[in-house]
């Protein structure tokens, strides 16, 4: 069953970007209701942050990135408060940047029963 969820959850990521680029995509990380992710990517074109659950939740999103290219080294962070389903494309300090280290901090605002959603951070090279 989860490899069927994740199999969906890349070809929604795949296809709701398909006329941007041929470039692949690769998870960072992945994680379950309030959570942190953190990774490190090479020569990433775009990140992004996608939040699933059954219900509608609100999710709280803090999130920061530093990119490095050539010999510069740069951060981005951020904060929003979305509701799920949400995808989110995270800024860079460069293009093109030839890698970044990524973090996300994911809360559930406010949940009863108990949230059950997945937190994926994905990036396209």
């Amino acid at each position: 069953m989860r490899r069927v969820l994740v199999g969906v959850f890349v070809a929604a990521l795949l296809l709701s970007d398909a006329g941007s680029s041929l470039a692949s995509v690769e998870e960072i990380g992945r994680c379950r209701d309030t959570c942190e992710v953190a990774g490190r990517v090479r020569n990433p074109r775009q990140l992004t942050v996608a939040i699933r659950s059954p219900a509608s939740l609100d999710y709280s999103v803090d999130w920061t990135s530093v990119c490095r290219k050539w010999s510069g080294r740069e951060r981005r962070k951020g904060y929003f408060v979305n509701e799920t389903p949400l995808k989110r494309h995270l800024s860079m300090a460069y293009w093109r940047p030839d890698k970044c280290r990524v973090r996300v901090y994911a809360d559930v605002v406010e949940s009863f029963p108990p949230a059950r959603a997945t937190v994926a951070l994905w990036a396209r090279v």
